[in-house]
């Protein structure tokens, strides 16, 4: 039980005081973009793979032992979210090459990210209020990172149609 509430908690960072969402992001981020740098794209792909399809089963087996849903210390949903939109914005960052790209889309994907995640507008919402247990968390945050990753990759290709006029 523990190393299931370590995993679902990404060590622990859905138990912070304080704004343990944003820090989850945040960290996410930072250790995505450690894994793309040092290990690759293909292992952030695995990684984000094995790491979504095991949290839909963990989360569903610590709702039948606590027979309660406590989404707000569940964060690994985040995780994933975030390593899908870094590896949906990559192809546009090494296609760019404007003065602090990486730095714009780092900004506007976590900023894009933490919205969707936190207003889940129009079908995120309805698929993690109405699917139970880890389907409605996985696939919310699915759309969540498909939809962060688009919006940020037209905000990097507007930023370059500007700077090319």
């Amino acid at each position: 039980m523990q190393l299931q509430r370590l995993f679902l908690t990404f060590f622990g960072l859905g138990n912070s005081p304080k704004y343990p969402k944003l820090t989850t992001m945040i960290i996410a981020m930072i250790s995505g973009l450690v894994i793309l740098y040092y290990m690759g794209l293909e292992t952030l792909s695995m990684l984000t793979v094995a790491g979504a399809i095991i949290a839909l089963f963990e989360i569903n087996k610590y709702y039948n032992n606590t027979q309660k849903e406590s989404r707000y210390t569940i964060v690994i949903d985040r995780v994933v979210g975030i390593w899908l939109m870094l590896l949906i914005i990559q192809p546009t960052l090494t296609a760019l090459n404007y003065p602090f790209v990486v730095a714009i889309a780092l900004f506007v994907g976590l900023l894009s990210y933490w919205f969707f995640d936190t207003k889940k507008p129009s079908t995120i919402g309805w698929l993690y209020h109405n699917l139970k247990g880890g389907l409605g968390i996985i696939t919310s945050m699915l759309l969540t990172a498909f939809a962060a990753g688009f919006l940020t990759i037209v905000v990097l290709r507007g930023i370059h149609f500007l700077f090319t006029l």
